[in-house]
């Protein structure tokens, strides 16, 4: 009863029990859990994971938080087509779990002569159950969709190394919010104070042999005056509903003027958004979701340099994680600023390091900082100064400087001008659903990058083994002749219907389809599963 004080409705759990309700929660999670709690469950987990250095565990628990409700409704409609399929489907997915309890524990000889004598039936019930049995066995990709023991942090890393060696795996997502449970999605969807960026694959995750690694960022800090960044964002995106929605109702000359002028100033501060996403909130770490470059001679002479400069400068203690992320800043030099370059560099001498190392010698003089703490970045500047003295015999400014100095070399010397505009293989972002709307691509360091979307790795695994065949060095391989389109079926975008129509029936001819009406169900679905590009 240690952990309960029944005089308030609050519940302080112990570190160990805190821990162990998780696992079991995480562990004995149903077939088709409740997203939002299983989310909630996994983000926790991954923060357990980050606070005592495991950035594969980590990355492994927020790689199951990523849409997992619309995982669920996949795994759902999968055993509805299955059943479709199969009538008796229904009835061997209910006795499969009896089955397999009952094979995990075989009866005893004594309780089987017993069982024997008291049903003569025994034979005719276990060919009966036999009957039943399903024998399929689930390819890999299709077992890993659904909640179960496949998902582990073992298969996890063996999946990351099946997909295609070209792309760049990044997952972003936003810590667990007790809100979530409390208040509807308006009223906390702008509580954000920091991101999770994970790297799932990346050219020095890839190069160092080692696994996923996750940096937590802080975001959504704003200076006085300024309007925060979610306030803003989610602001835009209700006005420009609103100017599509009235856009409708324009009748005269006056109203059009009007409507684009509105239009340009929506355009206007959501490249304002982009600027502060860039600039002041991941700042030095954008280089983190930067595609691996196709030329990997510059990358050898990137880990080279950071190992020159390590070994030079006698900041041998510097952790795989360190060096990973220092590799990362100084391939995107070129296109960071002088002071996001800096303070990238002291972020990551100071709040990527060890905890473990940082709590032996931590000895708080500022009266601030707690010696309890669970993150590095919880710690106050002076702190962390001392702490990376302690550890490495020289000084956080010296190290900063090491660093600012090798990468002012690639910044600015004509030598590594070509690494600015390289060519990169692509780059799949897995966005969280409260980090959906912002514009991840289009942030100045993707600018030369091919980058897609997907919902999580699950989904991401579960297509490329379906399409497998169709992948030709990190890119689905298609016949851009082969189309079919939907255009204006509700009739009520005629100028955009003139213009689309125009457009396919020039540069598309083989294409065929649907023009201001829906198309009847039979042929949606004709359209959708025999057409390469769907439009």
């Amino acid at each position: 009863m240690e952990d309960f004080d029944v005089f308030t409705n609050e519940i302080n759990f112990t570190k160990p029990l805190f821990k162990n309700i998780l696992n079991k929660y995480i562990h004995e999670v149903p077939s088709t859990p409740n997203g939002p709690n299983y989310q909630s469950g996994r983000k926790l987990m991954a923060e357990e994971c980050l606070a005592d250095n495991d950035d594969i565990g980590c990355a492994f628990h927020l790689s199951e938080a990523a849409s997992a409700s619309l995982r669920t409704m996949a795994v759902y409609r999968e055993e509805q087509l299955r059943s479709a399929e199969n009538k008796l489907f229904k009835i061997t997915s209910y006795v499969k779990p009896i089955k397999d309890l009952v094979d995990a524990n075989p009866i005893p000889k004594k309780d089987a002569k017993l069982i024997a004598m008291l049903s003569k039936d025994m034979d005719s019930i276990t060919d009966t159950l036999k009957s039943y049995a399903i024998e399929e066995e689930l390819p890999c990709h299709r077992r890993y969709l659904r909640f179960t023991k496949e998902n582990n942090v073992d298969n996890f890393q063996r999946i990351l190394k099946e997909l295609p060696k070209e792309w760049t795996i990044i997952q972003l997502t936003v810590p667990y919010n007790p809100n979530e449970n409390l208040m509807p999605l308006k009223e906390y969807r702008k509580d954000v104070n920091s991101i999770y960026v994970s790297m799932f694959t990346n050219d020095y995750v890839d190069s160092n042999a080692a696994g996923p690694i996750t940096v937590h960022i802080p975001c959504n800090i704003t200076k006085e005056g300024e309007k925060p960044l979610f306030t803003e964002l989610y602001s835009l995106l209700d006005e420009n509903y609103q100017t599509i929605d009235n856009a409708q109702f324009l009748n005269n000359k006056r109203l059009v003027q009007n409507y684009w002028s509105r239009r340009e100033d929506i355009d206007l501060r959501m490249k304002s958004v982009i600027n502060v996403m860039d600039k002041e909130w991941l700042g030095g770490f954008s280089c983190l979701l930067t595609g691996k470059l196709v030329d990997s001679c510059l990358r050898e002479r990137i880990i080279k340099l950071v190992d020159n400069t390590i070994s030079d400068w006698g900041l041998m203690r510097l952790t795989q994680k360190q060096k990973i992320l220092l590799c990362n800043l100084t391939e995107c030099c070129p296109v960071l600023q002088s002071q996001q370059i800096k303070s990238c560099i002291r972020r990551i001498l100071t709040e990527c390091g060890n905890t473990e190392d940082v709590r032996q010698i931590f000895n708080s003089e500022c009266g601030n900082c707690n010696k309890e703490f669970r993150f590095l970045n919880e710690l106050c500047l002076k702190c962390l100064s001392k702490c990376f003295e302690k550890i490495h015999h020289f000084s956080l400014v010296d190290g900063i400087r090491a660093f600012s100095q090798l990468a002012m070399l690639v910044k600015d010397n004509d030598e590594w001008a070509a690494l600015k505009k390289a060519k990169r293989h692509p780059v799949i972002l897995i966005v969280d659903d409260m980090l959906d709307t912002f514009p991840w691509e289009t942030l100045p360091v993707l600018n030369h990058h091919p980058v897609s979307r997907l919902e999580n790795i699950h989904f991401l695994y579960y297509l490329y083994k379906i399409h497998e065949k169709d992948v030709k060095d990190g890119y689905f391989t298609t016949k851009c002749e082969i189309g079919r389109y939907v255009i204006n079926p509700e009739k009520n975008l005629d100028r955009m219907e003139k213009r689309m129509t125009s457009f396919v029936k020039y540069w598309c001819d083989t294409w065929s389809g649907h023009i201001g009406e829906p198309p009847p169900p039979t042929d949606f679905i004709k359209y959708i599963s025999d057409a390469h590009v769907f439009l």
